[in-house]
């Protein structure tokens, strides 16, 4: 069908029933309001759906003009868009199928014009009210004309010059809605680009000009999509399963994994929260604003389908301690990080019923699927010394960023992925080489079972050797036997460990037939590594020291902690930051620049120079054992700036004073040299 050929169609059905043409102004009044704030997503979806590279949006004099370098229009692709929910388009192969998106854009203006190919055509709710009195209302597309000669004179040297550059297709719209088209531009995102097939380059002119990119590298199973807008460039890894896309954040291009990027996609995003710490594509069903997820068959495709895939990648990813430490998972640790969970799944029965709750249900009844050798890491045993007794067993696990995060290890919960237990460990210790930290944490464990595990017995408790003495490892029986005396410093670990005196007493008096540990005196003052003199910089006053301190370039953002103040001060300083705060090893970050150089570091916030800050038994313990890679960072906010004071082999140079509120270590007289960054402006 012509031109010709269609509007007579149209016009003359709409002549026979005016009633049914004010309907469907009805009906497109609402296609406005429900896509309210999304015509621009829904031209950038049509543009891909005919395969454009390139969409171009600007304002000129006051006319909006939308182009695209994708096929021109059919008489298909026309009659499809001049007709409500009419589509040549199939669900799931492309993104729009409902044939009613376009209809959203009369929330800009109330007349369209398209050229494309030989269609030069104007949509006008003034001239289909002429071409149908007998019609209450009309509606803008619905019936096509003559494309308005003023309006094609006014544009046709920007559209020339558009054509000359490979552009095919032209919306131009005048007297338009300059709020709606502000708030248009302004809520343009590049993640409505992540999913798309054939789009690569937006450009957006409005009162600024936006230049967005889309950089795709790889196979259609191993893609790397990146989306580069004024030099900040966020990268996703595209892994397909089935029916579904997961989009994982490539987090050495940003710090974190943020809300806005755990959403359901239906090739745009919607604000239904994934579940996991990545973008999911799927052919999801929505409704009619495309924002958010219906629950229905199709949706329940897509849940199936994903929580296969992370059981399935859960069971091919996990490994043994060598593989875990040696980084042979870096490749796919990016994905790892995007499957852990937005929140913990275990609430899923407490919460609404929605993409995120359905999904956990699944995971819960495909976790028979998940390997039975699969371990946690207790909570009670630092990762270190977890992995090396995983060397000595058939068990496999994960890296630690991802069974020390609070929803990573929430997840293997839900999946009923069990801890290591202190049964199992006592059957691999003996051929472990197990640190002086880890071993006190173990006998931390058994010290604070009151009644002991059955499954374990007095035999293996004293025969195991879990204990200090003399700088060698020793078990109760030969403490017994040989009249052994245990390391001061380790019983002191120990019983930090523990916590409880009563406990320490009951099983002293339960093993050893005395409770030695009202024998242990911990050093009143001073270091009991290095007594004497500590170098202790000389005081200078606060505005001495902040006129000649040198402000850094860097900026750090005020509603941060101290703990993430620092990592986001280290990344600016080309460190790599892993958080390890969470598993209790005696610092809150490891960083490793790209030398290979590693800093161990524990974090305090004070609130004045000189201020005394504690140190646990353990951090002290671990400060040893690191020597000059540990470094303690103490952060100070001063008016608009904060103070970083890093000292590295913090044992060397800090006056310890051994305090009894649980065993900790107060640090009196430090050295204190801080680098100063303001915060950034909101």
């Amino acid at each position: 069908m012509s031109f010709s050929e269609i509007r007579a169609s149209l016009l003359d059905e709409a002549l026979k029933s005016p009633q049914l043409l004010s309907d469907l102004a009805g009906l497109e009044l609402y296609i406005s309001e429900t896509y309210s704030a999304r015509s621009f997503v829904e031209l950038l979806q049509n543009a891909d759906d005919a395969g454009s590279k390139r969409l171009f949006v600007s304002m000129i004099n006051g006319i909006l003009l939308v182009a695209n370098d994708g096929n021109e229009f059919s008489d298909g692709d026309f009659y499809s868009l001049c007709r409500s929910a009419s589509s040549n388009k199939r669900r799931g192969e492309t993104i729009g199928y409902r044939g009613i998106g376009f209809k959203s854009v009369v929330s800009l203006s109330q007349t369209a014009h398209l050229i494309s190919g030989d269609y030069e055509v104007t949509f006008s709710r003034e001239r289909s009210r002429q071409a149908v009195p007998d019609a209450d209302n009309v509606p803008i597309i619905r019936i096509p004309h003559p494309i308005d000669g003023e309006i094609k004179s006014e544009t046709e040297t920007v559209v020339s010059g558009l054509r000359a550059e490979g552009f095919t297709t032209f919306f131009i719209f005048d007297d338009v809605n300059n709020d709606a088209v502000h708030t248009e531009l302004s809520n343009f995102d590049s993640s409505f680009l992540i999913f798309l097939s054939s789009i690569s380059e937006v450009v957006l002119e409005g009162d600024r000009v936006r230049k967005i990119q889309v950089d795709r590298i790889g196979t259609q199973d191993n893609k790397r999509v990146s989306l580069i807008e004024s030099e900040k460039i966020i990268s996703y890894r595209i892994f397909n399963h089935r029916s579904i896309m997961i989009a994982a954040p490539v987090l050495s291009d940003q710090s974190s994994t943020s809300d806005d990027q755990c959403v359901v996609h239906s090739f745009l995003p919607t604000t239904d929260d994934s579940g996991i710490k990545a973008r999911v594509q799927g052919n999801v069903s929505t409704d009619p604003s495309r924002t958010r997820v219906v629950l229905d068959e199709f949706t329940y495709e897509v849940i199936r389908d994903l929580s296969d895939f992370i059981t399935n990648y859960l069971n091919t990813v996990s490994g043994s301690a060598s593989a875990l430490r040696s980084d042979a998972l870096e490749t796919s640790a990016d994905l790892l990080r995007a499957i852990e969970p937005t929140v913990d799944p275990r609430t899923s029965a407490f919460t609404k019923k929605d993409f995120r709750s359905e999904l956990y249900k699944q995971l819960k009844a495909d976790s028979n699927t998940i390997s039975k050798t699969i371990r946690r890491k207790p909570s009670w045993l630092n990762l270190a010394d977890f992995y090396k007794l995983l060397e000595s067993s058939d068990f496999s696990s994960f890296p630690g960023f991802f069974i020390g995060s609070t929803n990573g290890n929430a997840l293997l919960s839900h999946l009923n992925v069990k801890e290591l237990s202190l049964e199992e460990v006592l059957t691999l210790v003996g051929s472990a080489n197990l640190s002086n930290l880890g071993l006190s944490d173990m006998c931390g464990q058994i010290m604070k079972s009151a009644t002991f595990s059955k499954n374990i017995s007095e035999d293996s408790i004293k025969s195991t050797r879990l204990w200090i003495s003399n700088n060698r490892r020793v078990s109760i029986d030969e403490i017994v036997s040989d009249s052994l005396e245990i390391d001061d410093d380790y019983l002191r670990l120990v019983q930090e460990k523990v916590g409880s005196p009563v406990q320490t007493k009951v099983f002293f008096e339960r093993f050893l037939g005395k409770n030695i540990a009202d024998t242990t005196q911990a050093p009143t003052n001073g270091n009991p590594l290095s007594q004497g003199t500590v170098p202790i910089k000389p005081s200078v006053a606060e505005s001495e020291k902040a006129a000649k301190a040198v402000v850094s370039s860097f900026f750090v953002e005020k509603w941060r902690s101290a703990e993430e103040a620092v990592a986001e001060i280290f990344r600016l300083k080309g460190y790599r930051v892993e958080d390890v705060s969470k598993q209790n090893i005696g610092y809150d970050y490891y960083c490793v620049n790209d030398d290979g150089d590693v800093i161990y570091l524990e974090v305090k916030k004070i609130g004045r120079e000189n201020e005394a800050f504690t140190l646990t038994t353990n951090e002290e313990v671990v400060a040893r054992e690191k020597g000059k890679d540990y470094a303690i960072a103490l952060l100070r906010e001063s008016g608009n700036k904060v103070e970083l004071s890093l000292i590295s082999e913090p044992l060397k140079k800090i006056k310890l004073t051994r305090q009894c509120r649980q065993w900790v270590w107060l640090c009196e007289d430090y050295p204190y040299d801080p680098e100063y960054f303001e915060f950034k402006s909101l």
